[in-house]
């Protein structure tokens, strides 16, 4: 298969909810990996979003019925600020009604 692909890399800790919205993909890998910054005392995320992106040759190659299936994609990465906190379940099912993500990462 010959796909583009594009990288997008959210590092450290977040304090807005961030959408990564794609135009039409094939392939979508999502890696996440957390720590601790001792100095600082906050927590480190670091996560990584590789997209393969449909070009010419991959529509070329494959049928409507296949090309159909294929939809832009929608990644939200949400700070939980603490999920003991009382508003954290209403401010979470409202950034989900927002944004309609195919994938949700809380941090």
């Amino acid at each position: 298969m010959n796909a583009n692909y594009i990288e997008a890399i959210v590092s450290g800790e977040s304090c807005e909810t961030v959408c990564i919205e794609t135009c039409c993909v094939n392939t979508a890998i999502v890696s996440v990996s957390s720590g601790v910054n001792h100095s600082l005392t906050t927590a480190l995320h670091s996560i990584e979003i590789a997209l393969g992106v449909i070009n010419e040759d991959f529509q070329e190659s494959n049928s409507m019925q296949q090309l159909q299936h294929l939809q832009p994609f929608r990644i939200v990465i949400y700070n939980a600020k603490g999920v003991a906190r009382p508003l954290f379940i209403s401010s979470l099912q409202e950034t989900i009604s927002v944004y309609n993500p195919h994938v949700l990462i809380i941090t």
